[in-house]
């Protein structure tokens, strides 16, 4: 109840908690009669009950499913991949399909798990003493230590063709279309996630471009602005104002008058002291 609910302090939170623990109480009891009206009925006994319980049919079919599979493997909670490993380890050749097909249907007493089974293996181990003098091997796939495979290998020719998607016996990732053999139809017909992809690289690329032309002209005209700015912020030493050079005119005009006057006093003074 705590975890749930906010209980206030004492002595509130007393009579709360008392009120709730009453409450949950008879809804409890009224739940559990609702439950025995509705499903319980006298003549239903325990044994009776016990006797009539309903079948498991998932379990029913998937019994039936199973005991029709007829190449049932003994490699248990082990993966196909540790087992490969585990051969290569211990043949120290590369391991096929038809390879790890014998290995995890056999007994541990080495007899084949079935006649199916067996029949299988014998025709595998068949067609790999024909084919050993042949290319068939090395046409087989293998990618990082993986399971060797093909088209057209021992396993593939006795159970049969792949299915769209996957390869029997190697797992997830390769598909029938990811053998090299299939270079061509890959090479003719790209697939179109490569072609989406190409057209939105190209799109991005012009994109970025006009971006990059957009802040280069952007750049430049703030350039500009800064310079024609500093020009009007400095003066130039060469060029006066025309107030200075109007002052500077009218200052030269009245010295040049003064000394004009002087010079006129200067000399009726030595006129006067000639005559005398």
């Amino acid at each position: 109840m705590t975890k749930r609910f906010t209980i206030p302090e004492p002595p509130l939170g007393d009579i709360v908690k008392s009120w709730f623990l009453k409450d949950l109480g008879e809804k409890w009891r009224n739940y559990k009669c609702s439950l025995k009206q509705k499903y319980f009925d006298e003549a239903f006994t325990p044994q009776y009950v016990k006797n009539n319980a309903p079948t498991d049919h998932r379990s029913h079919a998937g019994k039936q499913n199973r005991s029709l599979q007829t190449t049932v493997h003994t490699a248990g909670s082990k993966s196909f991949a540790r087992y490969a490993h585990e051969l290569e380890k211990e043949k120290q050749v590369p391991i096929n399909r038809a390879d790890l097909y014998k290995a995890v249907h056999m007994r541990s007493d080495g007899s084949p798990i079935n006649p199916d089974v067996a029949e299988k293996i014998r025709r595998m181990e068949e067609i790999g003493l024909n084919d050993s003098g042949s290319s068939q091997t090395s046409n087989e796939f293998r990618v990082d230590g993986s399971i060797g495979w093909s088209p057209s290998d021992r396993y593939a020719q006795v159970i049969g063709p792949e299915r769209h998607g996957r390869i029997r016996g190697v797992g997830l990732g390769p598909t029938p279309s990811s053998h090299p053999a299939n270079t061509n139809v890959r090479s003719s017909q790209p697939t179109s996630s490569s072609n989406e992809r190409a057209v939105f690289m190209e799109n991005r690329v012009q994109m970025l471009e006009s971006e990059v032309a957009s802040l280069k002209s952007t750049i430049q005209m703030m350039a500009q602005a800064w310079e024609q700015r500093q020009y009007q912020d400095v003066p130039n030493n060469n060029q006066v104002s025309p107030a200075i050079h109007r002052s500077s005119h009218a200052s030269r005009k009245t010295s040049v008058a003064d000394n004009a006057d002087d010079a006129e006093s200067a000399g009726a003074d030595g006129a006067e002291g000639g005559e005398d």
